[in-house]
């Protein structure tokens, strides 16, 4: 669990330095409103799943 919460937190970090965040919030708000964890697991709900063969 903890090996993949810090990978969530990662994917969170790594969408924050691509400029994705500003997905996550509103145009008022400067400052972070989701933590990275949060964040990562979002992105990582978007990733579509893999077609049975």
């Amino acid at each position: 669990m903890a090996i993949a919460h810090g990978l969530l937190t990662l994917l969170g970090a790594a969408s924050e330095d691509a400029g994705l965040d500003g997905h996550l919030k509103v145009n008022a708000v400067k400052r972070r409103t989701r933590s990275l964890y949060r964040q990562g697991l979002y992105w990582y709900g978007c990733i579509p799943p893999l077609a049975a063969r």
